[in-house]
């Protein structure tokens, strides 16, 4: 007896190890492949200051001004950093686009520094793609949300239920319900955990005091930091376009970085959630009129 019991439990044991050895492995194959996608993240970093000199076309070289779009640059960032932020926590694609355009409204609403002011431009794109379509819906929720006088809007959960409402019913949404993304009605006995977490976020990235501060935030409360390099390719991106300042010519940077990011060797999920975040960026920029005070 005594015999076979030393047998079932050296079984279990060198079972258990073999299980645990091919879960090593696993864990090992998907760490490899997030420090090989990072490494090409990291040299697409490097190299954007390059992509985008051929499109920056004019002198202005103050310290004053490029303090001011320094910090201005952080509405640009906002939006696109509420999607990823969304995106990575399991979030829908509608309740990551809400919390982008409540975290563009909510920086809006904060921007003690300059007068800003909303329009209805967003990017014309010669192909559709999921990206640009992402980024044109961006656009259009925050329109519907905010309308005109931005500034005088409050900063509240409610405005954030709105803007997962508009999300939801954007041009890109399919025939999901408002409960399937999390929405609950303002009157409602208590708010969804989701709704309740892009709040907080929006509320605490509207705080920052510029495009640097803003990236070091979010890099503290995306949901994996194994992505932050996501986040420091979408500065350097925000970076640039305020430096490029021509619509135009900011197209055509952001044509060009897409083109990278596709021949870097990503997954095609990475690569879609880092053209989105761009997409939304320059929409963002398109999309608001921003005077120093």
């Amino acid at each position: 007896m005594k015999v076979k019991l030393f047998f079932f439990l050296l079984c279990a044991i060198i079972i258990s190890a073999c299980c645990g050895n091919e879960e090593s492995e696993i864990i090992s194959d998907n760490d490899k492949v997030l420090v090989e996608e990072n490494e090409a993240i990291r040299q697409l970093i490097a190299n954007v200051d390059n992509i985008a000199q051929p499109y920056v076309h004019h002198d202005i070289d103050t310290r004053s001004w490029r303090s001011f779009w320094r910090r201005i640059g952080r509405l640009f960032y906002n939006d696109a950093c509420g999607y990823a932020w969304g995106m990575r926590k399991g979030l829908s694609w509608q309740l990551s686009l809400g919390c982008g355009a409540a975290a563009s409204i909510f920086t809006a609403i904060a921007a003690k520094d300059a007068n800003v002011y909303m329009t209805a431009e967003r990017v014309t794109y010669q192909d559709a793609t999921e990206a640009g379509i992402l980024g044109n819906a961006h656009n259009q929720v925050v329109c519907a949300v905010a309308q005109e006088n931005v500034q005088d809007l409050e900063a509240d959960v409610e405005l954030v239920i709105e803007a997962n409402d508009k999300a939801a019913n954007s041009a890109t949404a399919t025939a999901t319900t408002r409960t399937d993304v999390g929405y609950v009605e303002p009157g409602g006995e208590a708010i969804s955990r989701e709704i309740q977490e892009e709040f907080n976020f929006a509320q605490m990235m509207a705080k920052v005091a510029d495009l640097d501060e803003a990236n070091e935030k979010a890099k503290t409360l995306i949901a994996n930091t194994n992505y932050c390099d996501d986040l420091d390719l979408l500065k350097e991106y925000v970076s640039n376009i305020v430096e490029i300042g021509d619509k135009t010519q900011i197209r055509l940077f952001t044509r060009d970085l897409e083109n990278n990011i596709d021949s870097a060797g990503l997954s095609l999920e990475r690569a879609s959630i880092l053209k989105s975040m761009i997409a939304i960026s320059e929409n963002s920029y398109l999309l608001w009129r921003v005077e120093a005070k």
